[in-house]
C-alpha cells in the first residue's frame, strides 16, 4: 500500500485523463459552433450581398452601378469561388502528401521553401506583368499553373514535386492580384458604356457596389475555405494513397 492506495488502484489524474480526453471533440464542437454562429450574425449584419448603395449619389450613376454590379457578381464571383476552392482544398493535406510518399523532413522543408519562394520573387512583378500580359489571360494563366501544380503531386519524385511547387507559387500570386484587376477594370468598362463616360475613382471612394462585390468575394472566400475542408476530409477516407500501374504515379 503506497499513501493509502494500492499499487495497482489508478490515480485520480490518471482516472480523470480519459473522461477529458473523451470531453476533447465536444469542446471542439462547442467552439466549432460558435465561431459558425458568430460568422452567421457578422454575415447579417454586414449583408456583402446587398448591391445597393445606401448614398445620395445621381440617379443615373446608381442606376448604372445597380443594373452592371450585379450583373457582373453572377459572371466573376462562380469562377473565383472555383479557382479560390482549388487552393484551400489541396493546401492542408500537402504536408501529409510529401510525408506519405517517405521523403525527409528537411526535403519537405526545401518543398514549402521553394514555392513560398517562387510567389515572394514572382509576386514584386505580377501586377505589372499582368497589365501588359492582360487581366484575363493572367487568370486563365492561373488556371494552367494551378493545373500542372497539382497534377505534379500524383508523382513521387522530388524534382516533379519541385516544379509544381514553384508553378503553385507563382499561380497564387496570381491569384491574389489578376482576378481583382479583372473586376476593377470590368466594373470600370461597364459604368463608361452605361453613363457614356469612365468615371474617375482615383483620389475618392470606390462605388459601393464595387466594395460590396469585394465583400461578397472574400466572404464567400472563406466558406468556400470551410466547405472545401470538409469535402476534403471525406475524400481523404473515401480511398488511401495508392500507386498507379508502375513507377512513381500514385493516386
Amino acid at each position: 500500500v503506497r499513501c493509502g492506495r494500492t499499487a495497482h488502484e489508478p490515480s485520480v489524474m490518471a482516472a480523470a485523463l480519459p473522461e477529458f480526453a473523451l470531453g476533447v471533440p465536444e469542446v471542439y464542437t462547442v467552439g466549432q459552433d460558435f465561431c459558425l454562429a458568430l460568422a452567421v450574425a457578422l454575415a447579417l449584419w454586414v449583408r456583402p450581398w446587398d448591391f445597393s448603395d445606401g448614398t445620395e449619389a445621381p440617379e443615373r450613376d446608381a442606376n448604372d452601378q445597380q443594373s452592371s454590379s450585379p450583373s457582373l457578381g453572377l459572371v466573376f464571383l462562380p469562377v473565383w469561388f472555383l479557382c479560390v476552392a482549388g487552393d484551400w482544398l489541396q493546401g492542408p493535406y500537402v504536408y501529409a502528401l510529401y510525408q506519405a510518399y517517405g521523403l525527409a523532413r528537411a526535403d519537405i522543408a526545401l518543398l514549402f521553401v521553394a514555392g513560398f519562394g517562387a510567389s515572394m520573387a514572382f509576386g514584386t512583378v505580377v501586377g505589372s506583368w499582368v497589365d501588359s500580359l492582360g487581366r484575363k489571360r493572367g487568370c486563365q494563366l492561373y488556371c494552367v499553373l494551378y493545373i500542372v501544380s497539382c497534377t505534379t503531386k500524383h508523382f513521387n519524385n522530388f524534382w516533379i514535386l519541385l516544379c509544381g511547387r514553384l508553378t503553385g507559387g507563382i499561380a497564387t500570386s496570381l491569384l491574389f492580384s489578376a482576378f481583382e484587376a479583372w473586376l476593377i477594370r470590368e466594373h470600370e468598362l461597364r459604368q463608361k458604356e452605361g453613363s457614356g463616360e469612365l468615371v474617375q475613382t482615383q483620389g475618392a471612394s470606390q462605388p459601393e457596389s464595387l466594395r460590396k462585390l469585394f465583400g461578397l468575394m472574400w466572404f464567400g472566400s472563406s466558406v468556400v475555405a470551410i466547405v472545401a475542408g470538409q469535402v476534403g476530409d471525406l475524400a481523404v477516407g473515401v480511398q488511401p494513397l495508392s500507386p498507379v500501374g508502375v513507377g512513381d504515379l500514385y493516386f
